[in-house]
């Protein structure tokens, strides 16, 4: 009987506590609206008591610097940052004009438009700024297609200065002479000079038979050439451009020589009794039928050459270091255009080179190469 009335009070005890906990559970969830209530009076009730903090803010509070006050509400934030948005600079772009009495890095105001000069090495530079207002579409980029010949765009990027000289006339006589290793044949046998209508630069046409050269009547020892060429019949033409050219009439006369044709396109080289301290090769002509342009700079017997636009070589101690430029026939009819040269001073600047003294060498380096074992490159 003892053990029958102890497990008969265990199971009371089980049976009442788990009512009580039942009962609280009810509790808990009757009593659920009555706590979302008081939360959501007191999130209004510290929205407000913020809201009233920053009203009643004193004048010298609440600024990160002497100019820009931090916003007190979120009207004003949005006021703030649409004020700043509005003053927006944008910076228009610089005009290039002649400056030739102003001195070198000296800025003077325009009293007409207001904005400011700066004169570097004989340029004056015309910086302008406006404000103009948040969402003008000032800045947007349009996107072009098309496509853009190797040769065209190279000669876009070419500077156009009053020094350089245009070398095809419809007179080739002005600035060239012709030999021919064909005494029969004369200069308008071989050269032409054809002329566009729709505005486009004159052509001179090599036909490439007999071989010979065109070269300039005057000489050039300091000097930068710009060009453009394509073979339009030949995917294996030849021909060149040779500088310091001395009067050899022979085939080849002594000359460094800028090699055109396709596979060594750029690569630089002596030739006939000429000699320099190293030589260059490269490949960087474009497809076939295609314009290619070429720009040599030369400096106290120092060639750069550059091909499309990407440097191609660089020879040193070039012997000689002064004579005409020619134009190789060479086999192949090849086409010319935008023949344009000017000489350097000291103080020149060449765009991509530093300036160098001009000083010629009086001996040939050491390690000068000739041509006697390079006249199968031609």
């Amino acid at each position: 009987m003892l053990f029958a009335s102890q497990d008969n009070n265990q199971h009371r005890w089980r049976v009442e506590g788990k009512s009580i906990r039942m009962q609280a559970c009810r509790n808990f969830r009757r009593s659920a609206p009555l706590r979302m209530g008081f939360c959501r009076i007191a999130n209004r009730t510290l929205f407000l008591a913020i809201n009233l903090f920053f009203s009643v803010l004193p004048a010298n509070v609440g600024y990160c610097d002497e100019r820009q006050p931090l916003p007190r509400s979120i009207a004003s934030a949005r006021e703030h940052r649409q004020s700043q948005d509005d003053s927006r600079v944008e910076l228009q772009p610089i005009t290039v004009c002649p400056a030739e009495s102003q001195p070198t890095s000296e800025f003077k105001p325009n009293p007409e438009s207001g904005a400011d000069f700066v004169s570097l090495q004989g340029v004056s530079l015309e910086i302008q700024q406006i404000e103009t207002p948040a969402n003008s579409g000032v800045g947007d980029s349009e996107k072009a297609t098309g496509s853009v010949d190797a040769g065209d765009l190279a000669a876009s990027l070419q500077p156009k200065d009053d020094d350089f000289a245009d070398l095809i006339t419809p007179d080739l006589g002005t600035f060239w002479k012709c030999y021919s290793s064909d005494n029969k044949s004369g200069l308008s046998d071989v050269w032409k000079v054809v002329t566009s209508e729709s505005g486009q630069p004159p052509i001179l046409v090599c036909s490439g038979q007999p071989k010979g050269f065109l070269f300039t009547s005057e000489t050039y020892s300091d000097f930068e050439l710009t060009l453009d060429w394509k073979f339009p019949t030949d995917a294996n033409g030849n021909s060149g451009v040779l500088v310091y050219l001395q009067d050899e009439p022979r085939i080849w006369p002594t000359s460094m020589q800028i090699q055109f044709h396709q596979p060594k396109a750029g690569s630089v080289f002596p030739s006939g009794d000429a000699k320099s301290a190293n030589t260059s090769e490269s490949d960087l002509a474009g497809p076939f039928n295609s314009w290619n342009s070429c720009r040599i700079v030369s400096r106290s017997g120092q060639l750069s050459v550059e091909i499309n636009g990407k440097k191609a070589g660089e020879i040193t101690g070039a012997v000689p270091a002064t004579g005409s430029v020619a134009l190789q026939s060479e086999g192949a009819e090849v086409h010319f255009r935008r023949i344009r040269i000017r000489k350097l001073t000291p103080d020149s600047v060449v765009p991509g080179q530093a300036p160098v003294p001009l000083s010629l060498p009086e001996t040939a380096p050491p390690g000068a190469q000739s041509a006697a074992g390079s006249g199968n490159k031609s």
